[in-house]
């Protein structure tokens, strides 16, 4: 009797909105598909594709619907696919909570934006397993300190975090974690440095440029005088500009190798990028915007070497390990700070050949580890940030209940290739457990 009639005439009938009548319309289809699929295998197996697809095709929900009906000949309403991945999802946030987080010591936190919403994330170092994965409503510190306190109730007690410099997020991990060490990513605080670098070289790219069209100008039939003034004016300054800007370049290298894991000490390495800092400051002194930079680098340098910190503490951690004493493992780091054939490289060959015997052959696999696990910068979220973009990419808005089953997936999901070979055919839970797991679709009961 409604088939022709309007969805907005039967809400108005009915003394209801005409979302209401909307939801109604799809329980109501919903309520007869479940009818229409008697069999409970074949309904499990379609509830198992329709979350299959929509984890591993990235598909939206109008993807999934077609690839049912051609798959299964079945006609499903988006609000029953709905339905089933947010009870897939209510599934997996269980299972992500009962996870026990009590072995991740080291962690990268950042913000990923979905359009402009902030979605918190946190991911460990050494496991790769993705800790934290929540829409917030905002980035401020006390938002962090209460997703962090969540965290904790798991388990999680961080003795390191990296992040970027967002207030914040330093502020609100500082609060839950007040014992952890505040490390900065390199990348980030070199980016900004490195972008005013880049701006510096730009102009001097396009002074040299205007200088070449006035010269072209004043070759003409009739040159003006203006024109002359310009081209003298910019003549004059233009030697000092390409001076200046190659001494920040070379200063800007020196000062990203020197953020490197060098040899040096902690208090040669701050002294080293204190003076290319005071040196680049010196070199452009009309550049303001790079002065800005500068001045903001300088303040964040003692969290930015925050690594050389903790590569220190992994020498005492491993020379408990191993047996082999700190200040060997220590002496093999210095000897990277000279060239190989020195007289500084091959005396510290000698003292350690003295000091450990046969057991030097050991001590460049150790430097090697702990110099790997030794974190400089958070890409490992930045990482997360590309891995979950295609989802966010089908739709302008994916609604909060999603990300508990997207963290379940992406810390499931086992390595097929990976630089650390210990990775390899493992998942981010297995890595962090330690014990082999059911497979997603099994852990969901699908």
């Amino acid at each position: 009797m409604c088939k022709d009639k309007p969805v907005k005439a039967i809400a108005e009938e009915a003394g209801i909105s005409r979302q209401y009548a909307y939801m109604l319309r799809d329980n109501a289809v919903s309520q007869l598909e479940n009818i229409c699929i008697p069999d409970s295998e074949a309904k499990r197996k379609i509830n198992r594709a329709i979350v299959s697809i929509a984890m591993n095709c990235h598909a939206s929900l109008e993807g999934i619907q077609r690839s049912i009906q051609d798959i299964y000949g079945q006609e499903l309403s988006v609000s029953t696919i709905r339905n089933v991945l947010m009870s897939a999802a209510a599934k997996a946030d269980e299972i992500n909570r009962s996870i026990p987080l009590k072995n991740i010591q080291e962690g990268a936190n950042d913000e990923i934006f979905q359009g402009h919403h902030p979605i918190m994330a946190g991911i460990d170092l050494r496991s790769t397993y993705a800790y934290l994965l929540s829409p917030s409503p905002d980035r401020t510190g006390e938002t962090w300190q209460l997703q962090m306190e969540y965290c904790r109730d798991q388990g999680l007690e961080l003795a390191v975090s990296v992040s970027d410099a967002g207030s914040g997020l330093l502020d609100g991990i500082a609060d839950a974690f007040p014992g952890a060490s505040i490390q900065l990513d390199i990348f980030h605080v070199l980016r900004d440095l490195r972008k005013e670098v880049t701006k510096f070289e730009n102009y001097v790219y396009k002074t040299l440029e205007q200088i070449e069209n006035y010269r072209i100008r004043l070759a003409g039939p009739k040159p003006r005088k203006s024109t002359q003034e310009r081209y003298e004016k910019l003549l004059s300054t233009i030697d000092q500009y390409m001076e200046q800007a190659d001494n920040v370049s070379i200063l800007y290298s020196w000062l990203r190798e020197s953020l490197g894991f060098t040899g040096l000490s902690i208090m040669e390495v701050t002294e080293l990028c204190q003076w290319a800092l005071s040196e680049m400051a010196s070199a452009a002194p009309e550049r303001k915007k790079l002065l800005k930079e500068i001045d903001k680098f300088r303040k964040r340098l003692p969290k930015t070497i925050g690594f050389l910190r903790q590569m220190h503490r992994k020498m005492k951690e491993y020379a408990c390990n191993t047996g082999i004493p700190v200040e060997a493992i220590r002496l093999a780091y210095r000897q990277r700070a000279f060239p190989v054939g020195s007289q500084e490289h091959t005396a510290i060959g000698k003292r350690l050949w003295k000091k450990l015997g046969n057991k030097i052959l050991f001590l460049d696999k150790i430097l090697a580890e702990i110099v790997s696990f030794t974190m400089r910068a958070s890409s490992l979220v930045e990482n997360l940030n590309s891995r979950i973009r295609p989802f966010m990419n089908e739709q302008k808005r994916i609604g909060s209940w999603f990300f508990p089953l997207l963290q379940l997936y992406i810390n499931t999901k086992r390595y097929r290739r990976s630089r650390k070979k210990e990775r390899i055919g493992k998942s981010p839970l297995e890595l962090l457990t330690g014990r082999p797991h059911p497979d997603f679709l099994d852990m969901l009961n699908l």
